[in-house]
Order: structure tokens, then C-alpha cells, then sequence
């Protein structure tokens, strides 16, 4: 059961694969940043189990996570003037919701492979263009991962902005993937 603590909410939990009749372990929370007065709630997942799949220097990403402002038209925003509670509030209104969508790695696939930003639940295109196919691959979607993999490459010759390049990423799917 998630709890409140200083940090956030956090919570643990073990998600059984209906498919393979797999424990994949994950934890959950609730990130607040702060900058000038401004409150940036976040909601997360990280799949825990895909942390050991590739190597950590080719930079896989094991998470997705969403705004919490961003779950309202319009958008919400925070302040310290605010307080707490509208944090609160908003957390129960759509937060856990959003929360439980998270966990569901399908659904996450789903939003991941569309091509509109707003709709990917990571913070960005290079975190996007590496969770799609890690995802893929450990759901044993091996052949679509790569060929993802693949097209992705293409654009992402442009796009990527993370280090190392997705170049590097790419490689070492391919050869903990080959089929």
C-alpha cells in the first residue's frame, strides 16, 4: 500500500505477468521538484527488473512517469503559496489513476509507440526511443523490438540528445536480442 513520507509517495509492489506467469518486481512514487516557489509533481514507475537487462553505460531507461498538472485540462500548476493540499487533492482525483495505468507495461507500449509527445509516459524523446524497445524485448516481442529498434535509429541520428548516443543503445539490444 503506498504511504507519504518526506520524499513523497512511495510504495513497492510485485506484478504478475498474466503471460509468462512472471513476478516483475516494481516501485512507484511521487516525485515533487522545486525551483523558485514552483512545485513540479511527478508520478512514476520504475520496472526494477529491466535495471540488470543491458548494461548500464549504453543508457537504458526502466521507467515511465507523468506530470502530475499535465492529468488536467487545463493543466495545473503549484506553488509553496498553494501548500500541500491541492497536491493532495490532485493525487487522489487522478493521480492513483494514472499510477495504476503506469504499472500496466501494454499500455505503456501502446502510448510509447505514438507519435505525439503528450502522449508518452516518459519526460522526453531519447528516454522514449529507449524504454519502446527494452519494453518490447522483455515482453517477448524480441523481432518488434529490434525492428522498432531499427526505425527509431533512423530518427534518432537527429533527435537524440542523450549520452551515450542511441547508437550505443542500439547495439547492445541488437546483441542482447539477436533472434
Amino acid at each position: 500500500m503506498p504511504s507519504w513520507s518526506l520524499k513523497g509517495l512511495r510504495g513497492g509492489s510485485r506484478v504478475r505477468s498474466g503471460e509468462r506467469g512472471l513476478t516483475r518486481p516494481t516501485s512507484r512514487g511521487c516525485t515533487l521538484t522545486l525551483a523558485f516557489g514552483i512545485i513540479n509533481p511527478s508520478l512514476g514507475v520504475s520496472y526494477s527488473d529491466l535495471v540488470g537487462v543491458l548494461p548500464k553505460d549504453v543508457g537504458p531507461v526502466c521507467g515511465v512517469a507523468r506530470m502530475l498538472g499535465a492529468l488536467f485540462e487545463p493543466s495545473h500548476s503549484y506553488s509553496l503559496v498553494d501548500g500541500a493540499q491541492r497536491i493532495v487533492d490532485d493525487i487522489s482525483a487522478e493521480g492513483m489513476t494514472a499510477l495504476t495505468e503506469l504499472l500496466d507495461r501494454k499500455a505503456a507500449v501502446r502510448a510509447l509507440r505514438s507519435v505525439a509527445p503528450k502522449d508518452w509516459p516518459v519526460l522526453g524523446y531519447s528516454a522514449r526511443i529507449r524504454l519502446l524497445p527494452l519494453l518490447l524485448a522483455t515482453s517477448g516481442a524480441e523481432s518488434d523490438a529490434l525492428e522498432v529498434a531499427a526505425q527509431l535509429s533512423i530518427e534518432a541520428a537527429a533527435r537524440d540528445q542523450s549520452v551515450p548516443n542511441y547508437g550505443t543503445f542500439h547495439d547492445a539490444l541488437r546483441q542482447r536480442f539477436a533472434v
